[in-house]
């Protein structure tokens, strides 16, 4: 079997092997695919890929140096609070303690990296009222990653951080020791998920296979443990939104956003 296939952007150990099951129904209704999924190196490097049969990226890096690399296959919806069903989501804003957004101004955030954006461009939207002047925080620290974000606020080392909603709900779930005592304290701007994206001219084999795997009752039980509902076709037109909201990120926190 030929070609790259990674869909690690939720990458906790918990959840590897329903997430490989998931992929084996979809590789399975395709034509000389990998049989399993990469779980190794930098996922920036597998998004280039030419030989990219499937992948997973972020919001942020698709509308800024992907978007004339990759074409678009469409988006899972996730059982979590806010999507209705469709594949949508916002970030969530944790914290130690509830309070409201203007009592974190000249605070620490943690923040995953700045090519991601839920961690880093929500962030900046979330908290755009309240900063006035800007920069809202005193200092930002770069974790590499949601759950170091989450560790950073728990420890004290930060005290506000923006979680991919998807990824909270999995922590929640599977390292409930993580999340215990910390609150969401607020929301990023509803965006679209995480987009699956192909090197592939052509995305219509995928979304073929991915409707017909998702649909499979075989797969119930694998989809459940990655609160997938669903697979929705989507293009780039589905995220170019996402654009208009880089500069009021930079602005608010004082740094632009890589991408």
């Amino acid at each position: 079997m030929t070609g790259v296939a990674a869909l690690r952007m939720y990458d906790l150990d918990e959840v590897r092997a329903p997430c490989e099951q998931l992929w084996s129904a979809v590789a399975s209704r395709l034509d000389d695919a990998p049989r399993e999924l990469t779980w190794t190196g930098a996922p920036g490097v597998e998004w280039s890929d030419p030989d990219l049969v499937l992948g997973q990226t972020c919001g942020w890096p698709l509308v800024t140096d992907l978007r004339d690399a990759v074409t678009v296959v469409g988006a899972f919806d996730y059982d979590i609070a806010g999507a209705d069903g469709r594949p949508q989501y916002g970030s969530v804003l944790v914290a130690s303690e509830a309070r409201p957004l203007d009592a974190f101004r000249n605070t620490v955030a943690a923040v995953n990296g700045t090519d991601s954006l839920s961690g880093w461009v929500s962030l900046g939207v979330a908290v755009a009222d309240a900063a006035r002047p800007a920069p809202f925080f005193s200092r930002l620290v770069e974790t590499g990653s949601h759950r170091a974000s989450v560790e950073a606020v728990r420890s004290g080392d930060a005290a506000l951080a923006s979680i991919d909603a998807v990824s909270w709900a999995l922590l929640e779930r599977h390292v409930p020791s993580l999340t215990r005592g910390l609150v969401v304290v607020g929301n990023g701007p509803t965006v679209p998920t995480l987009p699956l994206i192909t090197a592939a001219p052509d995305p219509e084999p995928l979304r073929d296979a991915l409707d017909a795997a998702l649909a499979d009752p075989a797969t119930a039980d694998s989809r459940a443990v990655l609160l997938i509902n669903g697979f929705h076709r989507l293009d780039l037109s589905s995220y170019e939104a996402l654009v208009r909201l880089g500069p009021v990120a930079s602005e608010t926190l004082g740094c632009r956003a890589h991408g």
